[in-house]
């Protein structure tokens, strides 16, 4: 008869270890193709955002998802350095990050939320450091693509990246814009099945781009833009002070009109 186990991960601890697997598949054929597909998408963005302080948090090698960025300030936000990057660090979860209101440009968060405890809290997050008229990009695996057959074939495993969350860029939508954040743009990439054959050879080069034209929204990956909206109104304060003269023509006053 089999035991109950003492020791049971925690939905902190298997967040942890799926990122880990996450690192390790970005290492593999497929998951360079895939990553190549989002920095792609990324070159076309990151030019347009100035600032001066950029924040990632996430998946995959910042370095090159960010070379593009003319922010000179760029850092990384986790629970340990990254191997594959030599931007500075500090130490933070997505969901309590330990910086101030409104002091970043721009937030970066590559596949953060497909494997978030609690997505809706890195949201939060990142809404509550970013500057009015700061901008979000968010990268996450497409619900709406190819890739979802295979998870279905995958649903109870652990493995990396079919274990994400697979959060749909309609749904993420939805979430911004109760955080007062107006989604500018979404692009998709990797059109490919997730197969590693496919990924190392250049023979479906011609697919790509094919497939890049007919299956507009359809990629592996999608790349979400968001800018922290402005409220342009002014606040009137209420008057709350009544008239001297008014206060004194009342017919049944409170106190001596002589003695005020």
């Amino acid at each position: 008869m089999g035991l109950p186990r003492f020791i049971k991960f925690s939905k902190k601890q298997r967040c942890h270890l799926l990122s880990s697997k996450m690192s390790a598949w970005f290492d593999t054929p497929l998951g360079k193709a895939v990553q190549q597909a989002e920095v792609e998408i990324a070159n076309h963005i990151m030019p347009t955002r100035f600032g001066y302080h950029l924040l990632y948090c996430g998946q995959g090698d910042p370095d090159k998802l960010l070379k593009e960025s003319p922010i000179l300030h760029k850092f990384v936000a986790a629970d340990a350095p990254l191997k594959q990057s030599w931007l500075p660090f500090v130490y933070g979860e997505g969901g309590a990050l330990p910086l101030a209101n409104e002091s970043i440009d721009l937030v970066v968060l590559q596949h953060s939320l497909d494997f978030e405890e609690n997505p809706h809290q890195v949201l939060r997050e990142a809404a509550r450091i970013l500057i009015p008229g700061g901008t979000l990009v968010v990268i996450g695996f497409n619900p709406k693509s190819f890739w979802w057959v295979w998870r279905l074939f995958h649903h109870q495993t652990k493995e990396a990246p079919w274990a994400a969350r697979f959060i749909s860029p309609s749904r993420l939508s939805e979430w911004l814009s109760l955080l007062e954040l107006e989604v500018e743009g979404c692009e998709t990439g990797y059109y490919l099945p997730p197969w590693q054959g496919l990924a190392k050879g250049d023979a479906f080069q011609r697919f790509k781009s094919g497939a890049k034209s007919f299956f507009t929204k359809r990629g592996a990956v999608y790349v979400m833009v968001s800018k922290k909206t402005v409220s342009c109104m002014t606040p009137i304060a209420p008057k709350w002070r009544i008239g001297r003269r008014r206060f004194l023509n009342n017919p049944k006053p409170l106190v001596n009109k002589e003695q005020i």
